[in-house]
């Protein structure tokens, strides 16, 4: 009996530690160089490509993740800091009344009722978001946004997750990247 248990939790070990192999390459950490500010950390669905856009004047760039060849989704993510003299960065409350601004200006095209506002607070980042759907998108455009900004170390995020389905899942992984990003100015 003991012998037959033995090998019982040999192939439960084994198919555990191969388990925990095949999920733990779901998600990788990728970092992006800051112009003079160090860098941004992400955990990223491996799934996802990603393309930098850097303005030649060093300014903060943006970064965009898509789906690969698909046009399934698209996020854009803009890390901003004070990189001029005349530049601060927002507070909390700052945010809400810039992301309850863009809110309304979004509900002017969405098929909700209202836009409302969402608060994302976790250890180390915080900030505001919405999500609302696109009543008459055009050819080539997303039906489905979710758009927002972040407090993360010295660093604000700009956020815009966009969907033609509306797949939760998608925005549910940017919002996680998002909150367990990592400012690092070494």
């Amino acid at each position: 009996m003991f012998k037959n248990f033995s090998r019982y939790l040999t192939i439960l070990f084994i198919l555990t530690a191969v388990a925990c192999n095949v999920f733990a390459n779901d998600i990788s950490m990728r970092s992006y160089a800051l112009p003079y500010n160090g860098s941004l950390q992400l955990t990223v669905p491996d799934s996802w490509q990603d393309q930098i856009q850097q303005p030649i004047d060093q300014s903060p760039p943006t970064i965009a993740f898509t789906a690969g060849d698909e046009k399934a989704f698209e996020i854009l993510l803009s890390p901003m800091w004070a990189y001029k003299e005349d530049l601060k960065i927002p507070d909390l409350e700052d945010i809400k009344i810039i992301i309850t601004l863009a809110a309304e200006e979004a509900h002017a095209q969405a098929v909700e009722n209202s836009v409302s506002i969402n608060e994302y607070t976790n250890e180390s980042n915080s900030g505001y978001y919405f999500s609302a759907t696109d009543k008459a998108p055009k050819p080539g455009e997303f039906k489905y946004m979710t758009q927002g900004m972040l407090r993360v170390g010295e660093l604000f995020l700009i956020f815009r997750i966009l969907t033609n389905d509306d797949s939760a899942s998608v925005v549910a992984d940017a919002l996680t990247m998002l909150g367990e990003a990592v400012h690092s100015q070494k």
